[in-house]
């Protein structure tokens, strides 16, 4: 029988949700150098928090919104981050002008489906 003190760590939220200008580049034309240009849209979007490039604010949102007390919109640090324009890309070592974000806004604009802020998505 193994002894000792065993920690439960609360399980992160998969994504938390962002209110605030955003880049969105899933269909945007890159050229050579990896420059993009991408849609800059002011809406809701969501953050994908394994996706976040920097160590600190991703171990940040990850402590404070989880699952068993998920974070409301713009409650997250990473949030709060893109709001202010202090998001610092690690991976790309950068002081991002903007971030790319997972958006249903041009979704709604090209289809059928009627969206807006009171729908819950995934």
């Amino acid at each position: 029988l193994a002894t000792g003190v065993f920690k439960s760590q609360a399980q992160p939220q998969g994504r938390v949700e962002c209110d605030g200008i955003h880049a969105l580049c899933t269909a945007a034309l890159c050229n050579l150098d990896g420059e993009c240009e991408c849609e800059v849209l002011d809406s809701v979007h969501q953050i994908a928090i394994a996706r976040i490039t920097n160590q600190t604010l991703k171990d940040q949102t990850s402590a404070q919104c989880t699952i068993q007390s998920p974070c409301g919109r713009n409650e997250a640090p990473v949030c709060t981050a893109i709001n202010e324009g202090t998001y610092y890309d690690e991976a790309n070592d950068i002081l991002a002008d903007f971030v790319s974000t997972y958006s249903w806004e041009t979704f709604c604009q090209r289809t059928f489906v009627e969206c807006d802020d009171s729908r819950n998505w995934a």
